[in-house]
This record gives C-alpha cells, sequence and structure tokens, in this order.
C-alpha cells in the first residue's frame, strides 16, 4: 500500500499532495513498534500539527525519555525546500507544549535549506531537536527491512547533530 502511495506522491494539487504525504507518513509511523499515531491535523488555539505521535511503550529507543510522550511531526510536499521560517515555527511547537514533545520530525520532500538545517543547530542547547527528512531518507526508511531501525538512526543523528 506505502508503494502505490509513493508511486503517486507527486500527483494532484498541492492539497492532495500534502494530505497524500500526510496519509503516507501515518501507516508509516503507524507501524513503528513503539509509536502510535494520536491526532491528524490536530487544531489548538493557535496552530495546527499534522500528526502527533505518542510514545506508547517506554523502552531503550532513542526518543525515550521519562513523561515527554509526544513527537511532533509535520509534512512538506512543496517545490521548493524547507526553510528556515518553517523549522524555526515548528520549534515554537515544540517549546510550548509544557514539556510533553521534545522531538519533532519535519519531513520535506524537496529537501531544506541550509539556513533551516542551521536554524535547528541554534537551538541544539535546548532539549529539543528536530529531525530532518528529505525525500531520499524517506524512500530508504519505506524500503527498509527493518523500519524501525532507520527511523531510530534517523532520529538518533537528528539528535547528536
Amino acid at each position: 500500500m506505502a508503494k502505490a502511495v509513493w508511486d503517486r506522491i507527486s500527483d494532484g494539487t498541492s492539497q492532495q499532495k500534502g494530505r497524500r504525504l500526510e496519509a503516507l507518513l501515518a501507516f508509516a509511523f503507524a507501524q513503528v513498534s513503539d509509536l502510535k499515531v494520536v491526532e491528524r491535523n490536530y487544531r489548538n488555539e493557535t496552530e495546527e500539527i499534522d500528526l502527533v505521535l505518542q510514545i506508547d511503550n517506554f523502552s531503550s529507543r532513542v526518543w525515550q525519555k521519562s513523561g515527554v510522550p509526544f513527537i511532533l511531526v509535520e509534512a512538506k510536499n512543496r517545490v521548493d525546500k524547507a526553510s528556515q521560517p518553517m523549522v524555526s515555527s515548528l520549534i515554537t511547537k515544540l517549546q510550548t507544549k509544557r514539556g510533553t514533545a521534545r522531538i519533532a520530525i519535519l519531513v520535506s520532500l524537496a529537501g531544506f535549506t541550509e539556513d533551516a538545517r542551521m536554524q535547528e543547530l541554534r537551538f541544539s542547547t535546548q532539549e529539543i531537536c528536530v529531525a530532518m527528512i528529505d525525500r531520499d531518507q524517506l524512500e530508504k526508511m519505506l524500503s527498509a527491512d527493518d523500519m524501525d531501525a532507520e527511523l531510530e538512526s534517523v532520529v538518533r543523528h537528528a539528535l547528536l547533530r
């Protein structure tokens, strides 16, 4: 099923492409043994979050930290690379979750600007991290024999960056 969606990831309007990527990510992250998708297109008074993942099995995974149950996910299926303001917005979302999220995953099929990558590093002294996944990394993750390990590797590298 993921392969069929991946093959059509660039088809349709901007909204259709965005929704298709969100659906693909929701399906993929639901396959990771320690995570479950608890919200899609979650809206509160000030923002929207594409996906909210809940850590539902506290184990030795790299994303584990007692009392921090959520991972935020933003999906960008656009022509332009994800920019510094997009990363800043996601960092703000992490900072305003009352300590319940410290990791976010930003998926941008077009990749990332250098300013976007540098913006994430500016916050590396805090206990928050944005793991950035581009088209090649997502394709590698989706086709991996062990998607759990592949996602953990991506998050680990982001945390150690």
